[in-house]
């Protein structure tokens, strides 16, 4: 039976744009994120400075304190969900109004979202598709970019995964890039949702930097209630025109370090 994730925890994905505006604009926010980094509760930093606050008292502080003004500029309606396989936990991904802006209809998406059954697909962990979806078909130097940044997280989390995590590999190191999309595949077998989390972040990183991603989607190429469609066609729109297949560049044995070195100019 499929799990029923809306009584399951909320965890805030706070990414570093976001935090960086709230404590800038707020005194009282500043004075909050000191004292859950303080606190007793499970609080994460990302390597580019995202902040991950778990723990029902942290999170309803955080949550309380945009009623005390700062919140301008920033957006919280993006909720996803851990995959099957792991704790199961909703994130709220905190993140610019600006972004928000350029997608248009949409919020940033991260799939899959709690309304979403379960999919046998996502146990299948050691053979994870992920897509990315652009706003639009990326050029032949985003897609080399990306490809970059790809093959950077890939390095990052080579031996170890993020927060005490099992590293991620990549079964079939390439990048399938055809229309607004890109996918690729992952084994994911031996780590957890924070190391995808670090993945969701870096895609949005990358939408901020260089050219726009509408979301990400793990695994769901078939809905449950739904076998007879292609899942990912049917939340994206098909994917269209000529296939580009780039290489993702092979990760070192020593591959310790977790930062990924943004591209410096917009595609």
């Amino acid at each position: 039976m499929s799990r029923t994730f809306y009584d399951s925890p909320y965890v805030f994905l706070v990414t570093e744009p976001a935090l960086s505006r709230l404590i800038q604009q707020s005194d009282a926010y500043r004075k909050c994120v000191d004292q859950i980094i303080k606190g007793p509760e499970p609080v994460f930093r990302y390597p580019d400075g995202s902040l991950q606050i778990e723990g029902g008292g942290a999170v309803q502080l955080f949550f309380a304190t945009r009623l005390q003004g700062g919140m301008e500029g920033v957006e919280f309606n993006t909720i996803f969900r851990s995959l099957a396989p792991f704790s199961m936990k909703q994130f709220r991904f905190w993140y610019e109004a600006s972004y928000r802006r350029k997608l248009g209809k949409y919020d940033f998406r991260v799939i899959p979202s709690p309304p979403i059954p379960e999919s046998p697909g996502e146990h299948e962990l050691g053979s994870l598709p992920v897509t990315v979806a652009f706003l639009r078909k990326p050029k032949p130097d985003v897609m080399r970019k990306f490809t970059d940044v790809i093959s950077q997280w890939c390095r990052s989390v080579a031996t170890s995964g993020m927060f005490g995590e099992g590293p991620i590999a990549t079964p079939t190191p390439e990048l399938i890039f055809q229309g607004a999309r890109v996918q690729f595949v992952i084994d994911a077998s031996g780590s957890g949702q924070n190391t995808l989390n670090w993945l969701v972040l870096t895609a949005y990183n990358f939408g901020r930097t260089v050219a726009t991603v509408a979301g990400i989607h793990f695994d769901m190429k078939v809905h449950p209630d739904f076998p007879d469609k292609n899942y990912i066609d049917a939340y994206w729109g098909p994917a269209e025109g000529e296939i580009t297949v780039l290489p993702i560049a092979p990760t070192s044995a020593s591959g310790s370090d977790q930062s990924i070195t943004p591209p410096d100019s917009k595609g």
